[in-house]
């Protein structure tokens, strides 16, 4: 048995550690889960899943030629201000209308 004051740290596990990146995965999946009806859910979940792997991919190519074009710091700045829109697009989705319910993303 591993004593938690003076044993080894526990195993790194990279970003999802230090940002907790799955958090939202795991928030946008159960959503998912309880908008779709049961018999077509096998098909939106993989279709969802090969949107969400060719977007990583494409992005990856993207990042590429414009970390050459334009050096890698302004990549760093347009991901910081497409994350910021995103906030802010979820933020705006969210907010109680005058009927006092959230927006909703899927209907």
């Amino acid at each position: 048995m591993r004593d938690h004051i003076t044993g080894p740290p526990p195993k790194f596990h990279g970003e999802r550690d230090i940002l907790g990146t799955s958090t939202g995965a795991v928030t946008f999946n159960s959503m998912l889960q309880a908008e779709t009806p049961e018999h077509v859910r096998g098909r939106v979940f993989a279709s969802m899943d090969v949107l969400w792997q060719a977007g990583r991919l494409i992005s990856l190519g993207i990042g590429d030629v414009l970390a050459d074009v334009y050096g890698i710091q302004s990549v760093y700045y347009l991901g910081g201000a497409l994350l910021l829109a995103a906030a802010t697009a979820g933020l705006l989705a969210a907010r109680p209308s005058e009927t006092g319910r959230s927006g909703r993303l899927i209907s």
